[in-house]
């Protein structure tokens, strides 16, 4: 799909639920190296909703809306080949900035918390959180040479630990903002695995 085909639908999908769109922001998130369609909305408090549970459902849906259009009709060998087509094509919905501002403060606790692991050349465990932030996480880990990620725990108590591995190169980093590419961690999921249902970081 397109990039107006998926604005589209987007409106399609928000107005038919009777709110309004003032208009649908583009932008390239590269932690989780999808586009963001930002919808700028005076329905924003509803579309969110508590702790944004409303914005994540809408996200779902609109990814199920895009797997469906790119499949409808193909068999599956045909899905197969569109999978491996469509795998760096990757596409979330903001309402009013609410997840980028959410990554901003994830980012932040992230950054403490590899700033402490390294002080004490220690493992570091971060609170339960939800599958999608731990994706989060486990994409600015990454990109750390010396940092590495892991979830642990089942349901509501599934976690991630940081992990001191001292393997720092000349292009080490001092926080998650680095662009140095050491082993990736374990876990890494991207958002279609989320919309498909595949998901247990």
């Amino acid at each position: 799909m397109t990039g107006l085909e998926i604005r589209k639908m987007i409106e399609d999908i928000i107005q038919s639920g009777g709110f309004t769109i003032n208009d649908i922001e583009e932008r390239i998130d590269y932690v989780t190296e999808c586009t963001v369609f930002n919808v700028r909305t005076a329905d924003a408090r509803h579309l969110i909703g508590r702790n944004g549970d409303v914005a994540r459902a809408l996200n779902h849906l609109v990814q199920k809306s895009i797997e469906q259009s790119r499949y409808v009709g193909l068999s599956e060998e045909a899905r197969e080949e569109k999978r491996e087509e469509y795998k760096d094509q990757r596409y979330s919905i903001d309402i009013d900035d609410y997840f980028k501002k959410y990554m901003d403060r994830i980012k932040m606790q992230v950054d403490m918390l590899v700033n402490r692991a390294r002080s004490f050349g220690s493992d570091v465990a971060m609170e339960p959180m939800e599958p999608y932030d731990r994706m989060i996480i486990h994409s600015m880990i990454k990109k750390l040479p010396d940092i590495s990620s892991t979830s642990y725990g089942k349901g509501k108590d599934r976690h991630i630990v940081l992990k001191y591995t001292g393997e720092q190169n000349n292009a080490g980093s001092n926080s998650t903002s680095g662009t140095s590419t050491g082993s990736p961690s374990q876990e890494t999921h991207n958002l279609d695995d989320f919309a498909s249902g595949k998901v247990y970081v």
